[in-house]
């Protein structure tokens, strides 16, 4: 998202216990941390308007292992942070993830989440 003229990343902070790609993606299981981390969003919008930098492609939910989590994840945050560069960004996160989905709205279909 950005606020005010600047680009930022809210973390969801929150994990699934399971492997989604052993099981599958339940709604129910990604529902949570997506409210969760909306509800955060709109709380930071106190601070001023905010706006989506990367359109349908700006409300992500990716698996990673923890290694990544915490060793790769805060870099590629950073120069993103910095560069704007949204598609480095995406290829860089395909590259440490082991799924990453897009969580989309449509008037018709309500919340989904779709594979990238």
């Amino acid at each position: 998202i950005s606020q005010n003229g600047k680009r930022l990343m809210p973390l969801g902070g929150k994990s699934l216990k399971k492997n989604i790609l052993e099981k599958g993606i339940l709604q129910e299981d990604w529902e949570p941390i997506v409210s969760d981390l909306l509800l955060r969003i709109l709380e930071r919008s106190d601070s001023g308007p905010i706006a989506r930098n990367a359109s349908q492609n700006s409300f992500l939910l990716i698996q990673v292992t923890l290694d990544n989590m915490q060793n790769s994840l805060p870099r590629m945050k950073s120069n993103w942070i910095n560069s704007g560069d949204t598609e480095k960004f995406l290829t860089s996160l395909a590259e440490i993830s082991e799924g990453l989905w897009k969580l989309t709205f449509d008037k018709y279909k309500g919340k989904t989440l779709d594979r990238i």
